[in-house]
């Protein structure tokens, strides 16, 4: 995951890296193409975050940074489709093409 945003962040000194710049890469994120040619989900763009936001952890853990900067960008909140439960009839038909 972090070959992904190296070029975006990776020439940036830690103490450089700000919340802002995070902002930018999670923006970049959702334009790049992921399988099928499609942008990446929000989801997919909440990993690499998180996968940014467990190094700069590791660089505060080591007082090499004084906060984590991935700590303070706000996620874009993702709805969760609602699962479709089938009809009484609908059951009655499959069970009845499978029987």
């Amino acid at each position: 995951m972090l070959e992904a945003v190296y070029p975006t962040i990776g020439g940036l000194p830690l103490c450089k890296l700000r919340p802002m710049v995070l902002e930018e890469l999670c923006e970049e994120l959702r334009q790049h193409p992921g399988r099928g040619g499609k942008p990446l989900s929000e989801n997919t763009v909440h990993k690499y975050l998180d996968a940014v936001s467990a190094v700069l952890q590791d660089a505060v853990k080591n007082d090499i940074l004084l906060y984590n900067p991935a700590h303070r960008v706000d996620k874009l909140r993702v709805e969760k489709p609602q699962q479709r439960i089938p009809q009484a009839w609908e059951m009655q038909k499959l069970l009845q093409c499978i029987l």
